[in-house]
């Protein structure tokens, strides 16, 4: 055990002194009417609950062997005993033995009036007329473009993207790389001759002139 769960117990067995007089005062004061008023609220609530648990069953037996027994059961059976009488069975008369013969017969004219005929249409006329004309007119238009476009296309490869690429491979790319070898030849060295020979002099003497004559390289010297 360690020294300071001893010096706890030792504090704790340490008689407490009594508590003072300004806390008795206040204890009076604030906390004594509180606590009446709570002990006189729990003999009230005692009081109603012993006071209203017989009401309560007697209201309860009352509503078991009166209300509903000989009031609201007997109302809602002899209720329910005229709906069914009343509304359920006169409308189910009424739907199996008049609505429903008038509907069906209808269902069986609109039938034979519209569906029909619309079959008989469709299976002796439009049907066959969709088969063995529209259909077959349709797929050879089909094939006919299809085989349109790729007559076009294998054309247009050899009338014109062949030729164009023959052209340019033996033609148009000797031709160029003739061009450009001959300027290479040509008119590159004398670019280079007339630069080293008569451009960078030319110029030297422009910028000596200027020289000479004061002009810097912005503009007119001030004096």
């Amino acid at each position: 055990m360690s020294v300071q769960s001893l010096v706890s117990q030792y504090d704790r067995s340490k008689p407490q002194p009594p508590p003072s007089l300004f806390v008795r005062v206040l204890a009076v004061i604030f906390v004594l009417p509180f606590r009446l008023a709570w002990d006189l609220l729990c003999w009230l609530g005692r009081g109603v609950r012993w006071l209203l648990r017989p009401v309560g069953r007697a209201l309860a037996w009352l509503w078991t062997h009166v209300v509903w027994a000989l009031l609201l059961r007997p109302l809602l059976i002899a209720l329910a005993f005229l709906a069914r009488w009343l509304l359920a069975w006169p409308a189910h008369l009424l739907w199996t033995y008049l609505l429903w013969p008038i509907l069906k017969g209808l269902g069986y004219v609109l039938y034979g009036l519209f569906v029909v005929p619309a079959q008989i249409i469709w299976r002796y006329l439009l049907a066959p007329i969709w088969t063995y004309l529209f259909l077959p007119v349709f797929r050879a238009i089909g094939w006919a473009w299809r085989t349109t476009g790729r007559a076009l296309a294998w054309l247009g490869r050899v009338f014109v993207v062949a030729p164009c690429a023959l052209v340019l491979h033996y033609l148009l790319a000797p031709v160029g790389r003739a061009i450009r070898a001959v300027w290479r030849a040509t008119v590159v060295p004398a670019a280079r001759w007339a630069d080293v020979h008569f451009v960078r002099p030319l110029r030297q003497a422009m910028r000596e002139l200027r020289r000479g004559l004061g002009l810097g390289g912005g503009g007119t010297r001030r004096p």
